[in-house]
């Protein structure tokens, strides 16, 4: 197929799904640059007309980067976003972020900083073994340099911004010697990664761009271009920067993005090889040689994402006993029957039991990606929940890890406490529901011993907020979205109010799962800018109990009037009557949808159930 023709003919059509198949099968059969700006032209005129939304992403480099702009125009196109692209070059990065410019005149949504070992440690890079004492506190500067860049940067602005990672060029004559030989160049290299990721950790809105490992991945030999690094600074080479579009796209989309929540995997030809029904437990395969072998490191990386927040689900037809004895007789393997959260092991359609599942963890299936061996199988879910990702694992056990994560939505820039503890919270859950069916409800409030934390944020707790704000879209009064940069000004803007909220109970920590952003209008009233709730702990009356503890808050400033708005979208109508039912009158003057309460008198101690409340800066 031609397939410029074709992606053409889609443009003109206003065919997105055509549009993007055929720009990525072009690049695809023709790498190179021809090709990535014949796309890039194409289909920036589609992002136009269907008013895409758009992306605002800065590079800022040690090297040119403006050729990058096509390849990143169509990988941004690929991922349903329209790219409007701002390049600084030749080492101008640290003017950039330390003083007011085009920078801040481009209002970025997210900044990319990309340098090169040779360009900002150029000792380390060239004279490792001949610079003596000098190469000493070269990467020292460097580091001190980048956090005082941030410093000032964070001054204008709380932006999103990755720091790459670095990597040589080339290897030189030390190859052979230098682990031996102190200074060691590549351990002076993974140092300096390493402070990078410090760096980044230290500071909310800071994230690694793994570009050392994208190098890795290609080959530094077809990634660099020693000619053109030297006659026009393009160091990277022309055929790779589609796949450093593609890198940095997968990254942007993660910081985002909402990222899933579960993966759910049939068993045979998929966990392990054969048909256990058939084979038995001892006819199948997994781990020893291949192919067990490719099955077994295909569950030691479900193993890896369970334990990066990603709960794992088993749906598959097969006999409960069978699919239980061979957990049972390789009890060796990386996955244990325990680490599965739900499991739908019958005759069943999968679609419902992936319905169930969603029912009895109260998640969405939107969050959830289907994994199976069976090309029927994933049809017939594609075409009953077509909001679930569908991985379809054909061909080599040894390519299932690219696929699954190829499928898109896994990824994370950062890992909160609480995704650490998500899945096992999962469980805790579902226990916490065994009870709520056997008992009357108000037996079951008061056995849970709940207790609501509820104080101001601390500086760790934002990656956790940036989230809320992300994902939360049922108890979400206003569905207002704050990444990072935004929740910075909140707290530092002197008439914002910000409480989150923490619950535990018997069963467990529920951790960070709510927030509340209050406003003053005038010296006598205050908005509720923002009232967001976990969905994993609804249903307990501890979101009423945050609203109370924003009253007591709000009266005890002086304020007697408090204000709260409801917005409507397809996901929060659960609460649409939130404000009325917490005594709140429809307002005569604010228009659809707005609330008033007058906090005259001190209210009276609402009935919450058994929740103690802590409250204070020095509470957990």
């Amino acid at each position: 197929m031609n397939w410029r023709d074709e992606l053409r003919n889609c443009c003109a059509g206003n065919d997105l799904a055509g549009a993007q198949k055929a720009a990525a099968a072009l690049l695809e059969n023709e790498p190179g640059t021809a090709a990535t700006v014949f796309a890039a032209r194409q289909t920036a005129r589609l992002t136009e007309q269907l008013q895409m939304p758009e992306h605002r992403v800065a590079i800022l480099s040690s090297f040119t980067a403006d050729l990058l702009e096509p390849a990143f125009a169509v990988s941004e196109f690929l991922a349903g976003r329209r790219l409007a692209f701002q390049s600084i070059s030749y080492g101008q990065w640290y003017a950039a972020l330390a003083e007011e410019g085009p920078l801040d005149e481009f209002r970025p949504d997210a900044t990319i900083l990309l340098l090169h070992l040779e360009d900002v440690v150029p000792l380390l890079a060239h004279r490792h073994l001949s610079a003596g004492a000098e190469l000493a506190g070269e990467s020292d500067r460097l580091i001190n340099a980048l956090g005082d860049a941030l410093g000032k940067f964070r001054e204008r602005t709380a932006t999103p911004i990755f720091l790459s990672t670095f990597i040589a060029a080339a290897r030189g004559i030390e190859r052979h010697f230098d682990r031996r030989t102190q200074p060691s160049r590549q351990g002076a290299i993974d140092s300096l990664n390493a402070r990078i990721g410090e760096l980044a950790a230290g500071n909310p809105g800071v994230y690694v761009f793994d570009y050392a490992g994208c190098v890795t991945d290609a080959g530094r030999r077809q990634w660099f271009d020693p000619v053109k690094a030297h006659h026009v600074g393009m160091a990277v080479a022309a055929p790779m920067l589609p796949r450093l579009a593609h890198e940095l796209s997968e990254a942007l989309k993660a910081l985002r993005e909402p990222r899933r929540k579960l993966v759910a995997v049939d068993l045979d030809n998929t966990l392990w090889q054969g048909i256990v029904g058939e084979d038995g437990p001892e006819g199948i395969a997994v781990g020893g040689d291949y192919p067990g072998n490719a099955f077994s490191d295909f569950q030691a990386f479900l193993a890896n994402l369970r334990a990066s927040g990603v709960a794992l689900a088993v749906v598959s037809k097969n006999n409960l006993a069978d699919a239980e004895e061979a957990f049972k007789h390789h009890s060796a393997m990386p996955l244990a029957w325990q680490d599965f959260t739900a499991h739908r092991v019958n005759w069943s359609d999968k679609s419902s039991n992936l319905r169930d599942i969603a029912a009895a963890l109260s998640l969405g299936t939107d969050s959830f990606v289907f994994v199976d061996d069976n090309p029927l199988e994933c049809d017939l879910v594609r075409n009953s929940l077509p909001e679930v990702t569908v991985v379809h694992l054909d061909g080599a056990p040894s390519l299932f890890v690219e696929k699954v994560l190829s499928a898109g939505g896994l990824y994370a820039v950062a890992l909160t406490e609480e995704d650490r503890v998500r899945v096992d919270s999962y469980a805790a859950d579902m226990a916490r529901t065994e009870l709520a069916d056997s008992t009357t409800p108000e037996e079951f409030f008061a056995s849970l011993d709940l207790t609501l934390t509820v104080r101001p944020p601390r500086d760790g707790e934002i990656e956790r907020i940036v989230q809320l704000f992300a994902k939360t879209n049922q108890f979400n009064l206003t569905t207002k979205r704050y990444d990072a940069a935004a929740i910075e000004k909140l707290r530092a803007d002197p008439a914002v109010r910000m409480l989150i909220a923490r619950l535990r109970d018997r069963y467990g920590d529920y951790g960070l799962i709510g927030v509340a952003v209050t406003v003053e209008r005038d010296a006598l009233t205050r908005e509720i800018d923002s009232l967001i709730f976990s969905c994993r702990a609804l249903g307990r009356r501890a979101e009423e109990a945050l609203l109370g503890e924003v009253e007591k808050d709000t009266r005890a400033d002086g304020v007697r009037r408090i204000i709260g708005r409801y917005l409507p979208t397809k996901k929060n109508t659960q609460v649409a009557d939130f404000y009325p039912a917490q005594g709140y009158l429809v307002s005569q003057c604010g228009g659809e949808g707005v609330f008033e309460k007058y906090l005259d008198n001190e209210p009276p101690l609402p009935a919450y159930g058994n929740i103690t409340i802590l409250r204070g800066t020095d509470s957990p």
